[in-house]
């Protein structure tokens, strides 16, 4: 029996769920980050300033839907004026509804940085129905023993524009296998995190391909949490389900499509193995022991696009 892990019906829509605007500390008002977003083709856009959770229903359209959320900001109190060094914990987190006036700050629960501050805020952000991301951790300083003793969180982004256009490797695959590996049960997201500063672009670089009935705040908000989208830096996924034990998916063209598990099972279909210019579909037939597996699908200009991971216990 067939079962898609893309939902078959409804349509994708481009999204970028971290952005800053001139509310914290972008160079572009919300009105004009909706006209450049809109303009490329997005269709779902979350502003998300820092430590200031303001509304922006005012510019959803027809064509247009705003999620409404704010990056929450944990940052390790030491003298450190040129903000080079401090170890920081940063996390978007998004309303469930339009009608949210307020949202869970790292100010509420003291001042600094530390395990249980960020565990704190992750726990009443999810109590309160919001949508949690756990931002660039390259970039954040954190390392192994600080992440996997973070709990709760919906999503991890697997890359983050603004620091990859600003000079820090923010590819993450790696820190997402050792999250799924200790056990916690998250997606993963590319996002821009544009500021729009004169220095380096940091728009259009990283979305999420969400996949709905409508363009509605409920309905898109619910496949968020439903995990029904990918993360993309450029690359399509179109279809993707599994059938008698094997996974197939398709996408634009390219240069390989890779299947992870759990274990060290995997295979990667590259279009030299195929013997075409490019790949366009792959399979792989999970074995019964394998708790989940991910996609990678690389283009030619080595852009990539995530699947989250799927555990079979739950497909």
């Amino acid at each position: 029996m067939r079962k898609y892990l893309l939902p078959q019906g409804g349509r994708f829509y481009k999204a970028n769920l971290h952005s800053h605007s001139t509310v914290s500390d972008g160079e572009k008002t919300p009105q004009e980050l909706k006209e450049m977003y809109k303009e490329r083709g997005y269709s779902v856009f979350a502003y998300t300033d820092h430590d200031n959770f303001v509304t922006h229903n005012d510019l959803t359209d027809d064509e247009f839907l705003v999620i409404n959320g704010h990056e929450a900001s944990c940052v390790e109190a030491i003298d450190d004026p040129e903000y080079a060094w401090r170890k920081v914990c940063h996390l978007c987190m998004l309303a469930p509804t339009p009608h949210v006036q307020s949202a869970p700050m790292a100010r509420d629960f003291g001042k600094g940085y530390s395990r249980e501050k960020v565990n704190n805020l992750i726990k009443k952000a999810k109590e309160e129905g919001f949508f949690v991301t756990y931002n660039h951790p390259t970039w954040s300083r954190e390392r192994y023993d600080d992440y996997m003793n973070f709990h709760g969180f919906d999503c991890l982004e697997i890359s983050n524009y603004n620091c990859i256009a600003g000079g820090i490797p923010e590819y993450n695959e790696g820190k997402y296998d050792d999250m799924l590996a200790g056990g916690k049960r998250i997606y993963c997201i590319c996002t821009d995190d544009n500021h729009n500063t004169k220095y380096f672009n940091d728009s259009f670089g990283g979305f999420a391909m969400i996949k709905a009935e409508k363009l509605e705040y409920e309905t898109v908000f619910n496949a968020l949490k439903n995990g029904d989208f990918y993360a993309s830096e450029g690359p399509e996924i179109h279809e993707l389900y599994i059938e008698d034990g094997v996974v197939t998916v398709s996408t634009s063209p390219a240069a390989s499509v890779r299947f992870s598990t759990s274990s060290r099972r995997g295979r990667n279909v590259t279009s030299e193995k195929v013997g075409t210019e490019f790949v366009t579909s792959a399979t792989y037939r999970l074995a019964a022991d394998e708790k989940y597996f991910r996609i990678t699908v690389t283009a030619p200009d080595g852009k990539r696009a995530y699947t989250r991971a799927y555990f079979l216990d739950e497909i």
